[in-house]
């Protein structure tokens, strides 16, 4: 029993030195932060004779409704503090200087006592932590000038980060020729919405300490977007590439089977809300249409409630390894974003023989997808015959493309709409069904029980 004592003993002893070895460690950050802020200040002010920042001016377009499918444009300009530009020419001169390496030590220390990880890439102390610190600190001021009060603020900021098992990202997916009667969340953390003025200032705005800038100026007042918010913890890229998995892959996914709709799709910007260890910015590119074509993606408040049970179904499917219902998804995406006709036909049929055939059939493929196809579409046994000539037809086109003949566009736009809702209301059959199961097997002999039933 004495032993357990004297054990626990030492154990509650190292805690406390540790969190009293803590404490001081942030003392110390707090004190040399609080230094260095002023002697950036003196130095500005007394070497470089400023007193005010100069501005970015960043113009951009605001593209605003017009009419039936218009838009007009109207000339813009967001104005930022460029704090970039003088730190450049200072640089040398401050980070060599004696409180600089203070501060720097500071950090570290802390950082190494603790053994922290750090969130991403391997510590900087400078580009990680000081001068995100010096930035935070002009942005409370606006001007060139040392407040004790609005110091203490920020560098509370990086010691409340410094704290901390990880940090949030940030994602705007830019949606395209969508309108919903209200904003709604998919999850907790992700939400859909109009496009505000605070996102178009995070979209136009560029890197306090770069003159790069890659946006496209060009913004639609109608936008909607997806808003994603993800925790990083420590030493990973879990929150970021969460962020990138959705935009790029599951939001994409999800609005294309859930109903037919023509949607532009990008991911806006992921960045970190953090001013500290920020590990850049990502933009998604030019916008990715994900339909074929068909009306704008309309959502009544009924379809809200059914995308959002949809939503969390299919992330079942989507965080497996391996499920039957993944290859027919991905053919549906990939179908939308062909600039071939005749590809998206291709795509479509693949997605429908996977639901349709068995890995043991070999031997009258054709005759199986257009029968067992139209027992799924048909919703009373009359329409059947219908459905058996149009998916023939169907198959057909895709046999003739795939030995090289020549399709006239006419032709393919006639039954690219049929193959779309083809593919997705089978699809949504079998998810609908036969979620948990492993295969279609299932599926295939519950339609083939259904024909031989008169």
């Amino acid at each position: 029993m004495d032993n357990t004592k004297q054990t626990l003993k030492k154990v509650m002893d190292v805690t406390k030195i540790r969190a009293m070895n803590k404490v001081q460690l942030e003392i110390n950050i707090i004190e040399a932060c609080d230094k260095l802020i002023k002697e950036f200040v003196k130095v500005i002010n007394k070497d470089f004779g400023l007193n005010e920042f100069p501005k970015n001016r960043t113009p951009y377009t605001l593209m605003e409704p017009s009419g039936p499918g218009g838009h007009s444009g109207r000339e813009c300009v967001l104005e930022e503090l460029n704090i970039g530009g003088i730190w450049h020419e200072i640089e040398n001169t401050i980070t060599a200087s004696k409180i600089w390496k203070e501060a720097d030590a500071a950090i570290k220390t802390l950082i190494d006592t603790l053994g922290m990880k750090p969130l991403g890439f391997p510590s900087d102390m400078t580009h990680s932590f000081l001068i995100p610190l010096l930035h935070s600190y002009f942005n409370e001021t606006g001007h060139i000038a040392y407040k004790k009060r609005l110091a203490k603020k920020v560098i509370d900021r990086l010691i409340t980060h410094l704290n901390a098992p990880g940090y949030n990202f940030i994602g705007l997916v830019i949606l395209e020729n969508i309108k919903a009667v209200k904003p709604f969340k998919l999850e907790d953390d992700i939400t859909v919405r109009p496009i505000n003025a605070k996102d178009i200032e995070l979209l136009v705005d560029r890197s306090p300490f770069s003159s790069h800038h890659d946006f496209n100026k060009w913004i639609f007042s109608d936008w909607w977007v997806c808003e994603i918010k993800k925790m990083n913890p420590r030493g990973t890229f879990l929150g970021q590439n969460r962020i990138s998995e959705i935009a790029h892959d599951d939001l994409v996914l999800a609005l294309r089977m859930f109903k037919q709709g023509d949607i532009g799709i990008r991911l806006g910007i992921c960045k970190t809300l953090s001013a500290f260890e920020g590990s850049g910015i990502t933009r998604g590119g030019r916008m990715e249409r994900i339909s074929s074509g068909g009306q704008s993606y309309n959502l009544s408040a009924n379809e809200i409630k059914e995308l959002i049970k949809f939503w969390k179904k299919l992330q079942g499917i989507m965080n497996k390894k391996d499920h039957y219902l993944q290859v027919p998804l991905r053919r549906m995406r990939y179908s939308g974003t062909r600039r071939e006709k005749a590809d998206s036909i291709i795509d479509y049929v693949i997605g429908l023989e996977s639901l349709l055939g068995s890995k043991s059939e070999q031997t009258e493929i054709s005759y199986r997808f257009k029968i067992r196809g139209s027992v799924i579409l048909a919703k009373k046994r009359v329409e059947r015959p219908d459905y058996i000539k149009k998916l023939a037809e169907l198959y057909k086109l895709r046999s003739n493309i795939v030995h090289g003949t020549h399709i006239p566009d006419k032709k393919l736009e006639e039954y690219l709409p049929f193959a779309e809702e083809s593919l997705r209301n089978i699809w949504k059959w079998y998810f609908n069904h036969y979620y948990y199961d492993a295969n279609n097997e299932a599926g295939i002999n519950k339609i083939d029980c259904d024909l031989a039933v008169k």
